[in-house]
Parts: C-alpha cells; structure tokens; sequence
C-alpha cells in the first residue's frame, strides 16, 4: 500500500455574527476569542470565532472560511441575512488564517 500524502490540511474557521443591539454607533469588540468590527452599511455587529452551539443558535448569520496552513482559501460559505462589508470579510479571513495556522503549527 501507498501512503496518502496530505500536503495541504483544509481548516474550517467559522464566525457567528451578531447585531449590536440598538444599531448605534456602538463600537465593536475585539479581544482574545473574537474579532469584531462594524460595517459602514449602517448596523454594527460582533463576531464570535469558533462559536458553541448555543452561541450559533442565537447568531444571526454564519460565514465560514476553509483555509490552510499556506495561507490559501479553500472555500467560503456565508449563511444568514446579515450583511458584511467586503473589507470585513477580508479581515475575518484574515483572522481564520491565523487560526489555521495556530492550529496546524
């Protein structure tokens, strides 16, 4: 038998998004666990990166990102009506890279 080389693992990181209740000009919250931000299209929301089933319960939209070790996308997958702006899907796909890369070191 031959051995199947994995060269390039796939990691699923996945982001609950959550409105900021009120709408306002609330600020978004960024700490260890989450990466947050608010979009310019006029509601703020919070993301949760790898969220427990009760927080995807109550999020109201999903995006995962499939990516690996070399910092290539594999897939994206967007679920939810909540809207993101361009810029900040790029920053959480940013950040699932970091998490892939964490994780596969």
């Amino acid at each position: 038998p031959i051995g199947l080389a994995l060269h390039h693992i796939p990691i699923m990181i996945t982001f609950a998004v959550f409105p900021v209740g009120g709408g306002g000009d609330k600020k978004a919250v960024e700490s260890a666990g989450k990466a947050g931000g608010s979009s310019n299209s006029g509601s703020d929301v919070h993301v949760v990166i790898d969220p427990s089933r009760k927080e995807t319960s109550v999020a109201q939209g999903e995006i995962s990102f499939t990516v690996n070790k070399h910092k290539e996308i594999c897939a994206i997958h967007k679920s939810g009506g909540i809207p993101l702006r361009p810029s900040k899907i790029l920053k959480y796909a940013n950040a699932a890279i970091v998490q892939a890369q964490k994780l596969t070191a």
